[in-house]
């Protein structure tokens, strides 16, 4: 089979673009911001409990404001993710100071 993908995404990377899709469905067309949450093992959590989101990651369309900071502190994630401006993965480990 021809004109397939010549690499694979990292698992960042992958979220990132779920995230992307998933913002093209947003309430909000100010900003269109868009989140997935995975699990440990990169499964994607819908209406997870406290129990399943622990030590999983989020990735998102914008680096988290001052609020939604506040939320990922208490959420029992590890791990935040967004696009940089020059298109790299922004990698930030949640309770520690933001990239």
């Amino acid at each position: 089979m021809s004109g397939g993908f010549s690499t694979r995404p990292d698992w960042h990377t992958w979220g990132v673009g779920i995230a992307a899709a998933v913002a093209l469905r947003a309430d909000c067309t100010r900003r269109r911001v868009g989140a997935v949450i995975f699990d440990e093992a990169h499964r994607i959590l819908l209406f997870a409990d406290p129990v399943r989101r622990r030590g999983g990651w989020i990735a998102v369309t914008h680096p988290p404001c001052p609020g939604c900071q506040k939320l990922l502190a208490n959420s029992g994630l590890r791990v935040a993710v967004w696009p940089a401006d020059d298109g790299s993965i922004v990698e930030w480990t949640i309770g520690t100071p933001r990239p």
